[in-house]
Protein backbone atom coordinates (compact mmCIF):
# COMPACT_ATOMS: atom_id res chain seq x y z
CA UNK A 1 0.00 0.00 0.00
CA UNK A 2 1.41 3.34 -1.06
CA UNK A 3 2.21 5.82 1.68
CA UNK A 4 0.37 9.21 1.62
CA UNK A 5 2.41 11.96 0.03
CA UNK A 6 3.65 14.63 2.47
CA UNK A 7 2.00 18.02 2.09
CA UNK A 8 5.29 19.79 1.41
CA UNK A 9 5.67 17.86 -1.86
CA UNK A 10 2.10 18.64 -2.97
CA UNK A 11 2.03 22.38 -2.55
CA UNK A 12 3.96 23.54 -5.67
CA UNK A 13 1.49 21.92 -8.08
CA UNK A 14 -1.53 21.40 -5.83
CA UNK A 15 -4.99 22.30 -6.97
CA UNK A 16 -6.78 23.81 -3.99
CA UNK A 17 -10.12 22.50 -5.22
CA UNK A 18 -9.04 18.92 -5.94
CA UNK A 19 -10.11 16.27 -3.43
CA UNK A 20 -7.47 13.96 -4.90
CA UNK A 21 -4.78 16.24 -3.53
CA UNK A 22 -6.25 17.40 -0.23
CA UNK A 23 -8.34 14.86 1.64
CA UNK A 24 -8.38 12.89 4.88
CA UNK A 25 -5.16 11.02 3.91
CA UNK A 26 -3.12 14.17 3.29
CA UNK A 27 -0.32 14.35 5.80
CA UNK A 28 0.92 17.41 7.70
CA UNK A 29 4.65 18.02 7.79
CA UNK A 30 5.88 18.62 11.34
CA UNK A 31 6.96 22.18 12.16
CA UNK A 32 8.60 22.28 15.61
CA UNK A 33 9.41 26.01 15.30
CA UNK A 34 5.69 26.81 15.54
CA UNK A 35 3.94 23.80 17.06
CA UNK A 36 6.80 22.44 19.17
CA UNK A 37 6.00 21.69 22.78
CA UNK A 38 8.85 23.95 23.91
CA UNK A 39 7.46 26.94 21.97
CA UNK A 40 3.94 26.42 23.33
CA UNK A 41 5.20 25.96 26.90
CA UNK A 42 7.23 29.17 26.71
CA UNK A 43 4.17 31.25 25.79
CA UNK A 44 2.00 29.59 28.43
CA UNK A 45 4.70 30.06 31.07
CA UNK A 46 5.25 33.70 30.09
CA UNK A 47 1.58 34.66 30.42
CA UNK A 48 1.30 32.71 33.68
CA UNK A 49 4.20 34.71 35.10
CA UNK A 50 2.70 37.96 33.78
CA UNK A 51 -0.68 37.30 35.40
CA UNK A 52 0.91 36.32 38.71
CA UNK A 53 3.19 39.36 38.69
CA UNK A 54 0.33 41.74 37.86
CA UNK A 55 -1.73 40.32 40.74
CA UNK A 56 1.17 40.83 43.13
CA UNK A 57 1.75 44.34 41.73
CA UNK A 58 -1.86 45.36 42.37
CA UNK A 59 -1.75 43.91 45.90
CA UNK A 60 1.46 45.74 46.79
CA UNK A 61 0.26 48.93 45.14
CA UNK A 62 -2.85 48.84 47.32
CA UNK A 63 -0.70 48.32 50.39
CA UNK A 64 1.63 51.14 49.41
CA UNK A 65 0.00 53.68 51.70
CA UNK A 66 1.45 55.46 54.76
CA UNK A 67 -0.67 53.34 57.09
CA UNK A 68 0.22 50.12 55.31
CA UNK A 69 4.02 50.25 55.40
CA UNK A 70 4.36 48.46 58.71
CA UNK A 71 1.87 45.75 57.69
CA UNK A 72 3.58 45.26 54.34
CA UNK A 73 7.02 45.04 55.80
CA UNK A 74 5.88 42.77 58.61
CA UNK A 75 4.45 40.28 56.10
CA UNK A 76 6.97 40.59 53.28
CA UNK A 77 10.01 42.30 54.75
CA UNK A 78 12.04 39.23 55.63
CA UNK A 79 11.61 37.78 52.15
CA UNK A 80 11.91 40.80 49.89
CA UNK A 81 13.00 43.98 51.68
CA UNK A 82 16.57 45.19 51.76
CA UNK A 83 17.78 45.90 55.31
CA UNK A 84 19.82 48.94 54.30
CA UNK A 85 16.77 50.91 53.12
CA UNK A 86 14.24 52.83 55.20
CA UNK A 87 10.84 51.16 55.52
CA UNK A 88 9.01 53.33 52.99
CA UNK A 89 11.81 52.90 50.45
CA UNK A 90 11.72 49.11 50.83
CA UNK A 91 8.12 48.93 49.68
CA UNK A 92 8.67 51.43 46.87
CA UNK A 93 11.75 49.52 45.73
CA UNK A 94 9.80 46.27 45.56
CA UNK A 95 7.12 47.97 43.46
CA UNK A 96 9.80 49.29 41.09
CA UNK A 97 11.31 45.82 40.71
CA UNK A 98 7.92 44.37 39.80
CA UNK A 99 7.33 47.25 37.39
CA UNK A 100 10.54 46.58 35.48
CA UNK A 101 9.98 42.81 35.54
CA UNK A 102 6.45 43.07 34.11
CA UNK A 103 7.53 45.58 31.48
CA UNK A 104 10.47 43.45 30.33
CA UNK A 105 8.31 40.32 30.20
CA UNK A 106 5.66 42.16 28.20
CA UNK A 107 8.16 43.56 25.67
CA UNK A 108 9.75 40.14 25.25
CA UNK A 109 6.37 38.53 24.58
CA UNK A 110 5.36 41.32 22.19
CA UNK A 111 8.43 40.75 20.01
CA UNK A 112 8.06 36.96 20.15
CA UNK A 113 4.39 37.14 19.21
CA UNK A 114 5.15 39.44 16.28
CA UNK A 115 7.89 37.07 15.12
CA UNK A 116 5.55 34.05 15.19
CA UNK A 117 2.82 35.81 13.20
CA UNK A 118 5.24 37.30 10.68
CA UNK A 119 6.76 33.86 10.12
CA UNK A 120 3.27 32.38 9.64
CA UNK A 121 2.21 34.98 7.08
CA UNK A 122 5.58 34.82 5.31
CA UNK A 123 4.95 31.11 4.67
CA UNK A 124 1.40 31.69 3.48
CA UNK A 125 1.70 29.35 0.49
CA UNK A 126 2.88 26.39 2.56
CA UNK A 127 1.68 26.78 6.12
CA UNK A 128 -1.29 24.57 6.93
CA UNK A 129 -4.44 25.45 8.84
CA UNK A 130 -3.14 23.30 11.69
CA UNK A 131 0.07 25.29 12.15
CA UNK A 132 -1.56 28.64 11.38
CA UNK A 133 -4.09 28.07 14.17
CA UNK A 134 -1.29 27.37 16.64
CA UNK A 135 0.62 30.47 15.51
CA UNK A 136 -2.49 32.62 16.01
CA UNK A 137 -3.07 31.10 19.47
CA UNK A 138 0.53 31.86 20.47
CA UNK A 139 0.13 35.43 19.27
CA UNK A 140 -3.06 35.65 21.33
CA UNK A 141 -0.97 34.84 24.41
CA UNK A 142 1.34 37.71 23.50
CA UNK A 143 -1.58 40.09 22.98
CA UNK A 144 -3.09 39.16 26.34
CA UNK A 145 0.22 39.62 28.12
CA UNK A 146 0.85 43.02 26.56
CA UNK A 147 -2.73 44.23 27.10
CA UNK A 148 -2.73 43.42 30.79
CA UNK A 149 0.68 45.04 31.15
CA UNK A 150 -0.45 48.27 29.52
CA UNK A 151 -3.57 48.37 31.69
CA UNK A 152 -1.66 47.65 34.91
CA UNK A 153 1.20 50.04 34.19
CA UNK A 154 -0.66 52.64 32.10
CA UNK A 155 -0.23 55.47 34.63
CA UNK A 156 3.52 54.80 34.92
CA UNK A 157 3.97 54.53 31.14
CA UNK A 158 2.25 57.88 30.60
CA UNK A 159 4.81 59.50 32.91
CA UNK A 160 7.84 58.22 30.98
CA UNK A 161 10.18 61.00 29.92
CA UNK A 162 11.35 59.12 26.81
CA UNK A 163 8.14 59.23 24.79
CA UNK A 164 9.91 57.51 21.89
CA UNK A 165 9.93 54.20 23.78
CA UNK A 166 6.18 54.48 24.37
CA UNK A 167 5.58 55.20 20.68
CA UNK A 168 7.70 52.19 19.68
CA UNK A 169 5.70 49.94 22.02
CA UNK A 170 2.39 51.27 20.72
CA UNK A 171 3.51 50.82 17.09
CA UNK A 172 4.59 47.22 17.71
CA UNK A 173 1.37 46.60 19.60
CA UNK A 174 -0.69 47.96 16.72
CA UNK A 175 1.22 45.72 14.28
CA UNK A 176 0.45 42.70 16.44
CA UNK A 177 -3.21 43.74 16.58
CA UNK A 178 -3.50 44.00 12.78
CA UNK A 179 -1.81 40.65 12.09
CA UNK A 180 -3.78 38.87 14.82
CA UNK A 181 -7.06 40.39 13.66
CA UNK A 182 -6.45 39.17 10.09
CA UNK A 183 -5.55 35.70 11.40
CA UNK A 184 -8.75 35.57 13.47
CA UNK A 185 -10.86 36.60 10.48
CA UNK A 186 -9.42 33.76 8.38
CA UNK A 187 -10.13 31.29 11.20
CA UNK A 188 -13.85 31.76 10.50
CA UNK A 189 -13.51 29.47 7.47
CA UNK A 190 -16.44 27.02 7.69
CA UNK A 191 -14.30 23.87 7.40
CA UNK A 192 -11.49 25.12 9.64
CA UNK A 193 -11.71 22.09 11.94
CA UNK A 194 -11.94 19.53 9.12
CA UNK A 195 -9.43 20.79 6.51
CA UNK A 196 -6.48 21.03 8.90
CA UNK A 197 -4.02 19.82 6.24
CA UNK A 198 -4.97 22.52 3.72
CA UNK A 199 -2.50 25.37 3.14
CA UNK A 200 -3.72 28.85 4.00
CA UNK A 201 -3.32 29.82 0.35
CA UNK A 202 -6.16 27.45 -0.51
CA UNK A 203 -8.33 28.80 2.30
CA UNK A 204 -7.92 32.33 0.94
CA UNK A 205 -8.82 31.18 -2.60
CA UNK A 206 -11.97 29.41 -1.39
CA UNK A 207 -13.05 32.43 0.61
CA UNK A 208 -12.56 34.72 -2.41
CA UNK A 209 -14.47 32.42 -4.72
CA UNK A 210 -17.53 31.90 -2.53
CA UNK A 211 -17.48 33.77 0.76
CA UNK A 212 -21.09 33.03 1.76
CA UNK A 213 -20.65 29.25 1.53
CA UNK A 214 -17.07 29.07 2.79
CA UNK A 215 -17.48 31.31 5.85
CA UNK A 216 -19.75 30.45 8.77
CA UNK A 217 -20.62 27.80 11.32
CA UNK A 218 -18.91 27.37 14.69
CA UNK A 219 -15.51 28.68 13.45
CA UNK A 220 -17.11 31.96 12.37
CA UNK A 221 -18.84 32.36 15.74
CA UNK A 222 -15.53 31.97 17.56
CA UNK A 223 -13.91 34.36 15.07
CA UNK A 224 -16.53 37.01 15.84
CA UNK A 225 -16.13 36.55 19.60
CA UNK A 226 -12.33 36.81 19.47
CA UNK A 227 -12.50 39.81 17.12
CA UNK A 228 -14.85 41.76 19.41
CA UNK A 229 -12.72 40.98 22.45
CA UNK A 230 -9.58 42.07 20.61
CA UNK A 231 -11.04 45.34 19.32
CA UNK A 232 -12.63 46.37 22.63
CA UNK A 233 -9.58 45.64 24.77
CA UNK A 234 -7.06 47.17 22.38
CA UNK A 235 -9.21 50.29 22.15
CA UNK A 236 -9.29 50.52 25.95
CA UNK A 237 -5.54 50.00 26.15
CA UNK A 238 -4.78 52.68 23.56
CA UNK A 239 -7.15 55.18 25.20
CA UNK A 240 -5.60 54.60 28.61
CA UNK A 241 -2.20 55.60 27.25
CA UNK A 242 -3.52 59.10 26.53
CA UNK A 243 -3.18 61.45 29.49
CA UNK A 244 -5.86 63.81 28.12
CA UNK A 245 -8.46 61.07 27.68
CA UNK A 246 -7.73 59.55 31.09
CA UNK A 247 -8.05 62.94 32.80
CA UNK A 248 -11.35 63.61 31.03
CA UNK A 249 -12.70 60.16 31.94
CA UNK A 250 -11.76 60.55 35.61
CA UNK A 251 -13.41 63.98 35.80
CA UNK A 252 -16.54 62.70 34.02
CA UNK A 253 -16.89 59.72 36.35
CA UNK A 254 -16.32 61.92 39.41
CA UNK A 255 -18.92 64.45 38.20
CA UNK A 256 -21.57 61.79 37.57
CA UNK A 257 -20.78 60.13 40.89
CA UNK A 258 -21.29 63.43 42.76
CA UNK A 259 -24.56 64.05 40.90
CA UNK A 260 -25.89 60.60 41.74
CA UNK A 261 -24.85 60.99 45.39
CA UNK A 262 -26.56 64.38 45.59
CA UNK A 263 -29.73 63.05 43.93
CA UNK A 264 -29.99 60.08 46.29
CA UNK A 265 -29.35 62.27 49.32
CA UNK A 266 -32.11 64.64 48.23
CA UNK A 267 -34.54 61.74 47.93
CA UNK A 268 -33.62 60.35 51.34
CA UNK A 269 -33.86 63.71 53.12
CA UNK A 270 -37.44 64.28 51.99
CA UNK A 271 -40.06 62.75 54.37
CA UNK A 272 -41.75 59.72 52.87
CA UNK A 273 -45.16 61.10 53.77
CA UNK A 274 -44.62 63.96 51.30
CA UNK A 275 -43.36 61.77 48.44
CA UNK A 276 -45.17 61.89 45.13
CA UNK A 277 -45.05 59.56 42.15
CA UNK A 278 -42.38 61.84 40.67
CA UNK A 279 -40.16 61.28 43.73
CA UNK A 280 -40.40 57.51 43.38
CA UNK A 281 -39.60 57.79 39.65
CA UNK A 282 -36.60 60.00 40.43
CA UNK A 283 -35.32 57.53 43.03
CA UNK A 284 -35.55 54.65 40.54
CA UNK A 285 -33.77 56.76 37.92
CA UNK A 286 -30.91 57.62 40.30
CA UNK A 287 -30.58 53.96 41.31
CA UNK A 288 -30.39 52.87 37.65
CA UNK A 289 -27.70 55.49 36.94
CA UNK A 290 -25.82 54.30 40.03
CA UNK A 291 -25.87 50.69 38.77
CA UNK A 292 -24.71 51.69 35.28
CA UNK A 293 -21.90 53.81 36.74
CA UNK A 294 -20.78 50.91 38.94
CA UNK A 295 -20.75 48.57 35.93
CA UNK A 296 -18.74 51.10 33.91
CA UNK A 297 -16.19 51.49 36.71
CA UNK A 298 -15.87 47.71 36.98
CA UNK A 299 -15.28 47.26 33.25
CA UNK A 300 -12.72 50.07 33.25
CA UNK A 301 -10.87 48.77 36.29
CA UNK A 302 -7.53 47.02 36.07
CA UNK A 303 -8.71 44.18 38.31
CA UNK A 304 -11.54 43.38 35.91
CA UNK A 305 -9.08 43.37 33.01
CA UNK A 306 -6.82 41.02 34.95
CA UNK A 307 -9.70 38.61 35.61
CA UNK A 308 -10.81 38.84 31.99
CA UNK A 309 -7.36 38.04 30.60
CA UNK A 310 -7.06 35.14 33.03
CA UNK A 311 -10.32 33.65 31.75
CA UNK A 312 -9.18 33.99 28.14
CA UNK A 313 -5.84 32.47 29.13
CA UNK A 314 -7.68 29.35 30.35
CA UNK A 315 -9.80 29.20 27.18
CA UNK A 316 -6.80 29.69 24.88
CA UNK A 317 -4.71 27.09 26.72
CA UNK A 318 -7.49 24.52 26.54
CA UNK A 319 -8.02 25.32 22.84
CA UNK A 320 -4.39 25.03 21.74
CA UNK A 321 -3.73 21.82 23.69
CA UNK A 322 -6.92 20.12 22.49
CA UNK A 323 -6.24 21.26 18.90
CA UNK A 324 -2.73 19.84 19.01
CA UNK A 325 -3.87 16.57 20.58
CA UNK A 326 -6.76 16.05 18.14
CA UNK A 327 -4.52 16.30 15.06
CA UNK A 328 -1.43 14.39 16.17
CA UNK A 329 -2.24 11.30 14.10
CA UNK A 330 -2.21 13.33 10.88
CA UNK A 331 1.32 14.73 11.40
CA UNK A 332 4.36 13.16 9.78
CA UNK A 333 7.21 12.63 12.24
CA UNK A 334 5.30 14.15 15.16
CA UNK A 335 8.25 13.39 17.44
CA UNK A 336 10.01 16.45 16.06
CA UNK A 337 7.38 18.69 17.64
CA UNK A 338 7.70 16.82 20.94
CA UNK A 339 11.50 17.07 21.04
CA UNK A 340 12.18 20.03 23.31
CA UNK A 341 15.96 19.91 22.69
CA UNK A 342 15.70 21.53 19.25
CA UNK A 343 17.07 25.05 18.77
CA UNK A 344 13.71 26.50 17.72
CA UNK A 345 12.08 25.18 20.89
CA UNK A 346 14.85 26.07 23.32
CA UNK A 347 15.20 29.66 22.08
CA UNK A 348 11.81 30.99 23.34
CA UNK A 349 12.39 29.27 26.67
CA UNK A 350 15.81 30.90 27.08
CA UNK A 351 14.33 34.28 26.08
CA UNK A 352 12.34 34.14 29.31
CA UNK A 353 15.64 34.67 31.16
CA UNK A 354 15.79 38.27 29.91
CA UNK A 355 13.03 39.55 32.27
CA UNK A 356 14.73 37.70 35.15
CA UNK A 357 17.98 39.52 34.43
CA UNK A 358 16.10 42.83 34.41
CA UNK A 359 14.48 41.96 37.74
CA UNK A 360 17.82 41.11 39.38
CA UNK A 361 19.49 44.22 37.96
CA UNK A 362 16.71 46.50 39.24
CA UNK A 363 16.74 44.89 42.69
CA UNK A 364 20.50 45.28 43.10
CA UNK A 365 20.55 48.92 42.08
Amino acid sequence: MAQPTPLSELIPTADCFSTQVFNSTTRITADPDIAGIGVICSFILAQSMALTSCCLYLVLEGLLEPTSFKTLLHLKGKLFARSLLPEDQKAAHLIECLHQWILALSDQQLITGLAVLIAAFARWDKITIYHFEIAASLAFYSAGTHLITLRILSSELRKQKMRLLLYVRVTAMFGLFVLLFVAIIYSGYRYWYEDVAWPMRCVALKLRRNLSKSYGGTPAIWAYVYSVWLIVNYLQAFLQLSQTICTWAERTLAKHHSRITHGLRTCRDKPRAKWTSWDYTALIGWRIREVFLAILEIFCSRRWMLAEVFCWFIVNTWGILSWRLANQEQIDDAKKEADITGFGQLLPLFLLLIPFLTLVETYLQ
